[in-house]
């Protein structure tokens, strides 16, 4: 028979089980929600992102001849069965019918897209079909005469500079036109080419009327409202989730308590001092955070063990963690690796010792010697911790992993020192061998990294502004950011001698971040716009990808100050990866230029598929444009380049009032070089 005590506490229990239950529920709906939320999200970012690269494609192929129409045709396709996907989700239709409705208006409105791109298409086919029939037949220049070659070229010229620079001024003026139409019954040629300028005349208005109806629509207003539809029906979830989980939580905290105080109440005190003395003895060698074995341990452990290797995992950068998620990001970090390493079963690792030696750092003691073995493990943990997903509220952190082996005393620094080895390598694991104390150009490089390592620490790294001076005013209208590290005595040393070295390490992502914040900062002291060098290596790293969009999401009212100077050279792999980074930053405002314009290698094609605001020309050309006529040519040609693309140019190495007043002279617009001023501490 059940007395009442037990009675009373059976059914706590059960109601505590009952109120789990609903929680379990609860989580279940909550993840629908996100993930809904998420899908409705991302499928509305594809629309926006699929318009925008409709636009881009077709600016692309104004009247550039050897563009495939295919691929406009191709990506409506893609588009119109993205939009016909979405239109069949009907969960999503469910949670967020008043979004579905405005989806109706984006499907209604990009039928009409649609058919005004073919229209598109055809007039830009037939304006490049006479304009390829046009420039052909110039090879027979000479057989015109030389008022008509004139006027012929004039047309040509015009059309040639449309895609960079579409408006009425490039299409032929009704004098011109009037004068071929009259000149067309002097030879079969010249009537052919009547007809193509004819083509040329009457289709261009049309194709740029088209072209703008297309840009002008109203898809963008609709995306927006989409959006805004979505947070107004998302909040309302929300809020109704909201009000379940805090009556459920109170509940389970109420019955929680009560199943804490029972079972607080039975205790025995015996079990109490016998629980606090194992607690006692398992803290002196136990890691507070993780549960592992700590330093203590290690060291009391390493002398009763014979013939063994420690093997030193560490976490890269583990400080930028805390940077961004806080401690308690570092510290779900810290615990993820922990749970990894107890599913690495390849190599047993369940029955080695393993220890959390410092903060970052964690040591695995391997009883064997075996260096195949002892690699082959600490690859195949670093390859589990580095595939897989670390997410903390809402956060994606990067987590990347070095290891150090080490086979005789000091076990601890001597695979720190193996680590170290591994910093100024690309390998992720090292070795520890005596070679590592006697290479001299090692140390030195080591050195390096150690003093560019402080001065971050320092604040000794920073960037110098030099001005950029509006050539017609005089007056300084942007600055450039140059990286410096100072060293002991105050002198400022030229990146030449460090900053190559840390592109073999992972100090240089934190040098282009630095320089990244700092530029930030001078632009809301000064409101003057900066530009900063970004490096194809930069491109690639995602982390630092990651970085720049987020300072820019969080800038947004200033990332229009920002420029992004970057080096075409041949050190680009993909060109795709350069594109994206493109689009990104112009999403937030921020202009591009190529740096060293002219410097021998600059592939014209690439380039101007970047569509650049500004190019920088090449500093070697400039310096001697006072004497050198092939620099002076050069530097003309570029120019005219620039002006009939609408792209702005700035000359580096400006050094006399000569070179000053010549470059005004030719027209360029911007001025950078010690005759305005050196780059200076200004911050």
């Amino acid at each position: 028979m059940i007395n009442k005590f037990d009675f009373r506490l059976f059914t706590i229990i059960c109601s505590f089980f009952v109120v789990l239950y609903l929680s379990f529920d609860f989580k279940s709906r909550l993840d629908r929600f996100n993930n809904n939320y998420y899908d409705m999200t991302q499928n509305i970012n594809e629309l926006r992102l699929n318009w925008h690269q409709h636009l881009n494609i077709l600016k692309q192929s104004i009247i550039f001849l050897r563009f495939s129409n295919d691929n406009i045709v191709e990506h409506l396709k893609h588009t119109n069965l993205h939009i016909k996907d979405l239109d069949n989700k009907k969960e999503l239709k469910d949670n967020f019918p008043i979004v579905y409705k405005d989806f109706s208006q984006f499907e209604n409105e990009y039928t009409l897209v649609t058919e005004n791109t073919y229209s598109f298409l055809m007039i830009n086919a037939k304006i490049k079909n006479s304009l390829f029939i046009l420039e052909r037949n110039l090879r027979d220049l000479g057989k015109y005469e030389k008022i008509y070659g004139e006027k012929y070229i004039q047309i040509l010229t015009r059309f040639m500079s449309a895609k960079n620079n579409f408006n009425e001024d490039n299409n032929i003026s009704k004098e011109i036109y009037e004068y071929f139409e009259n000149t067309k019954s002097i030879d079969p040629m010249y009537e052919l080419n009547f007809v193509h300028i004819k083509v040329l005349y009457e289709e261009l208005p049309k194709f740029k009327i088209l072209f703008n109806t297309i840009e002008h629509s109203k898809l963008d207003d609709i995306i927006d409202e989409m959006f805004i539809d979505l947070d107004k029906e998302s909040n309302k979830l929300k809020a109704s989730m909201q009000n379940l989980f805090l009556i459920i939580l109170t509940a389970y905290i109420f019955f929680f308590l009560l199943i804490v105080y029972y079972s607080i109440k039975i205790k025995n005190d015996t079990y109490k001092i016998v629980d606090l003395e194992k607690q006692k003895q398992k803290t002196l060698r136990t890691d507070k955070l993780t549960g592992l074995l700590n330093r203590n341990a290690f060291y009391e452990d390493s002398k009763s063990i014979n013939d063994f290797s420690v093997i030193l995992i560490d976490i890269t950068d583990f400080s930028d963690i805390n940077s961004i998620a806080g401690y308690k990001g570092g510290d779900y970090i810290l615990n993820s690796l922990c749970e990894i390493f107890k599913r690495v079963k390849k190599f047993d690792i369940n029955k080695k010792k393993i220890y959390r030696v410092n903060a970052d750092c964690f040591a695995i003691v391997v009883e064997t010697k075996d260096k195949f073995y002892l690699n082959s493990m600490a690859l195949e943990i670093i390859t589990q911790i580095e595939n897989s997903l670390f997410i903390y509220e809402e956060l994606e952190l990067p987590v990347y992993i070095q290891a150090g082996i080490s086979q005789e005393e000091p076990f601890l620094r001597n695979a720190e020192l193996a680590i170290l080895q591994t910093k100024n390598s690309f390998d992720k694991v090292s070795f520890y061998t005596s070679e590592l104390n006697n290479k001299k150009h090692s140390i030195e490089n080591i050195n390096m990294l150690k003093k560019v390592k402080e001065a971050l620490k320092n604040n000794k790294i920073r960037p110098f502004f030099q001005p950029l001076v509006d050539l017609k005013t005089k007056n300084i209208v942007k600055y450039e950011a140059l990286v410096r590290l100072i060293d002991d005595e105050g002198k400022a040393i030229a990146p030449f001698f460090f900053l190559e070295l840390t592109k073999k390490s992972k100090l240089y992502p934190k040098i282009t971040k630095l320089v990244i914040e700092k530029s930030i900062e001078f632009i809301k002291k000064e409101n003057l716009g900066v530009s900063i060098n970004i490096s194809y290596q930069d491109i690639k790293d995602k982390s630092t990808l990651y970085f720049i969009s987020s300072i820019l999401e969080i800038n947004r009212d200033i990332s229009h100050f920002i420029t992004f100077e970057l080096l075409e050279s041949e050190q680009i792999e993909n060109y795709d990866e350069v594109f994206k980074f493109i689009d990104l930053i112009k999403s937030y405002g921020c202009k591009l230029a190529i740096d060293d314009f002219g410097s021998g290698y600059s592939n014209f094609t690439h380039i101007f598929n970047m569509n650049p605001d500004i190019l920088k020309l090449d500093g070697s050309l400039i310096k001697d444009i006072t004497t050198n006529k092939n620099s002076e040519n050069i530097v003309k040609a570029m120019i005219m380049l620039a002006k009939e693309s609408g792209i702005q140019t700035v000359a580096e190495f400006v050094d006399s009032l000569e070179v000053d007043e010549y470059i005004t002279k030719l027209g360029i617009d911007f001025g950078q070089g010690y005759f305005y001023s050196p780059a200076k501490d200004i911050l």
